[in-house]
């Protein structure tokens, strides 16, 4: 029994207003609504840390991070890969180089600028500075498209191995010698390392007279070559001139040697007259009226 104070036990009435009091104390706690401790709003991240924090650091944590996922959703979700802008780059060789006859193989591509680009398709589109040949390391401007236009313009420098047919001496060659088609044979030769002048169609050689001689594999340029004489100094060959439905002949003497269509110079027999004129055939040459 509890001791009523003075040395003097609770009087009955006492008694029974000290149980009621704790009741009443024990139904509001009973009752009363749960209110979360505030570690209970820390992630769990933040809760498993091995000290305990004041409440305004936690919450400024738990800001920190929700906005960091923030920003990291906000990355762009497609990069352009080196794959894709080879396989752009040869298609755009391809398209400029079908008509040269040319081997070629992309090497190597860099890309230059921020690959980093929105979601969606995009269209690819490639170009070059006026004049700049697709042979060795060149500078390719690509312009990268979206549904809302243009978003990106980057830079490709690729590495393109791109060779030429030439035609080249099958065997020793020596001067005054009409080529055969099969006096030559083809090669490829890497870009920039052949004269201008090489001999690239066969057709612009077979039936040409070398002016000097030409070792086998050496290749054979345009400047070695000259027309077989149809004509040859002293010839006397037939004037013709045409002027509508009227043709004019005349004898003439060749002054100079010259194949078929060559321009050369012929006098006139009877008048002595020199005029130029195109050689038809080893008998006739054309002059103008």
């Amino acid at each position: 029994m509890r001791d009523g104070g003075a040395g003097r036990p609770y009087g009955p009435d006492e008694m029974t207003m000290d149980a009621t009091h704790e009741k009443i104390v024990g139904r509001m706690a009973a009752t009363a609504p749960l209110t979360p401790h505030p570690s209970a709003l820390i992630p769990a991240r933040v809760a498993r840390l091995p000290f305990h924090l004041p409440l305004s650091l936690a919450l400024g944590l738990v800001f920190l991070l929700l906005a960091q996922g923030a920003r990291a959703g906000a990355v762009s979700p497609q990069r352009l890969d080196t794959t894709r802008v080879q396989r752009e780059v040869e298609r755009y060789v391809e398209g400029e180089l079908k008509e040269s006859g040319d081997q070629w193989q992309v090497k190597r591509v860099v890309l230059t600028g921020d690959p980093r680009l929105p979601a969606g398709p995009l269209h690819l589109s490639l170009s070059r500075g006026r004049g700049v040949a697709l042979a060795g390391t060149v500078v390719l401007h690509l312009q990268v498209e979206a549904a809302g236009g243009v978003v990106r313009h980057l830079r490709v420098n690729a590495t393109i191995d791109r060779r030429r047919p030439v035609w080249v001496a099958a065997h020793d060659l020596r001067r005054g010698t009409v080529v055969e088609a099969d006096s030559l044979r083809q090669e490829y030769l890497p870009w920039g390392t052949m004269a201008r002048d090489s001999v690239v169609r066969l057709a612009d050689a077979v039936g040409m007279q070398l002016s000097r001689s030409v070792r086998a594999g050496d290749v054979v340029r345009a400047s070695q070559l000259k027309p077989v004489p149809v004509v040859r100094r002293g010839d006397r060959v037939t004037l013709v001139a045409h002027r509508g439905p009227l043709l004019v002949r005349a004898r003439g003497v060749v002054r100079e040697a010259g194949g078929h269509h060559a321009r050369v110079r012929v006098a006139n027999a009877t008048s002595g007259k020199v005029v130029m004129g195109t050689v038809i055939d080893s008998a006739t040459v054309e002059v103008a009226f």
